[in-house]
């Protein structure tokens, strides 16, 4: 199996980084010295203009048996979102064994009940204790991730040593870095459903833009299997490609130019059956970047209301990246999110 810690980095003259902010320190903050490698030796030697003949259910349960027989030990990590869903699923349906499941909530003050984790109190849980007797080998594991989890992970350099921005930090070298989960001894990964397809229109053509504002955060975890947009499948990425495109095509033929986003890609990933139905449907608000958005701000104001220490750490960081190399930023603002890098960009027809 391809390690995806191993085939994701940014690079400036031929020099790796895992942090976004030192490559860009690297080269001067050029964007058009910096590149990203995402499993390009994968990645790039596909056939996009194809779709594969093979069926997306098939693929969904062939994935699975991969990542089966490929650990010793799979902690599957469910958040109740589409990806996770479908992912996890998957599984469920065709009775393979996860070794561990694993949902967390989060609070600067160790407020579990807060706005932000009404998906997980109002989805996650209530799922997992559904489907609790029927996997009775598997171990459930609900993660808290409070006050000592923030005050161990922002460290004086953690914008610098991780790089992700968000002020949930919740990926699985976080989690590691402070204790809160642990290494399994053998084989073992950290399965995450990871993201939908990013598409563009540009001259009456659709092409799939690999970019890495849709990787970059969880680069950094060692363990990671990426469950949809592997190198260790490929062909799944060019599917569900190819889906978007046809439901497109046919439903918005007159569709404008540019990026693929929001509402839209929530509505091919539903009528394409991309990706399953959740569990329960809940109005999460809108997060329009990884520090701006309902789940951010929540834990923002928590923190300052409650753990100063934290909240002044936090905004200290993005107060002082926001006033230099603004150029880094959508619209130069960095609540706008970084702008992109391709790895790759592969036309689909």
């Amino acid at each position: 199996m391809i390690k995806i810690y191993n085939e994701s980095y940014w690079h400036v003259d031929g020099v790796r980084y895992k942090n976004k902010f030192k490559a860009l320190e690297a080269a001067s903050n050029d964007l058009n010295r910096v590149e990203f490698y995402y499993a390009n030796s994968t990645f790039d030697d596909l056939d996009w203009t194809k779709e594969p003949s093979q069926s997306w259910d098939s693929m969904l349960i062939q994935r699975a048996h991969q990542v089966r027989e490929s650990f010793d030990y799979i902690r599957l990590w469910y958040s109740a979102g589409s990806d996770s869903q479908t992912m996890l699923n998957v599984f469920l349906n065709e009775g393979i064994h996860i070794d561990e499941i694993c949902c967390h909530l989060v609070s600067p003050i160790d407020d579990f009940d807060a706005s932000n984790n009404i998906e997980q109190n109002e989805v996650a849980i209530p799922f997992l204790d559904a489907i609790r007797t029927s996997i009775p080998k598997t171990k459930i594991t609900i993660n808290y991730l409070g006050r000592d989890h923030f005050n161990k992970i922002l460290t004086d350099d953690w914008l610098y040593e991780g790089f992700d921005m968000s002020m949930i930090q919740d990926q699985p070298d976080a989690l590691y870095n402070t204790g809160i989960v642990t290494e399994v001894n053998g084989n073992f990964c950290d399965l995450q459903g990871g993201d939908k397809p990013v598409l563009i229109k540009e001259n009456g053509d659709y092409y799939c833009l690999m970019v890495d504002e849709t990787f970059g955060a969880r680069i950094n975890s060692e363990h990671l299997e990426e469950f949809f947009i592997t190198p260790n499948f490929p062909e799944m990425q060019v599917k569900q490609c190819h889906m978007s495109q046809k439901y497109l095509k046919e439903t918005y033929p007159n569709q404008e130019p540019g990026v693929i986003k929001g509402v839209l890609r929530k509505e091919i990933e539903q009528k394409t059956g991309m990706r399953h139905p959740l569990y329960k449907d809940i109005d999460q608000g809108k997060e329009s970047s990884s520090v701006v958005g309902n789940k951010s701000s929540s834990l923002l104001e928590q923190a300052k209301q409650g753990n100063p220490a934290v909240y002044n750490k936090y905004t200290k960081f993005l107060e002082h990246e926001a006033g230099r190399y603004t150029d880094r930023f959508n619209n130069g603002d960095l609540y706008q999110g970084f702008r992109g890098i391709l790895s790759g960009r592969y036309k689909l027809s």
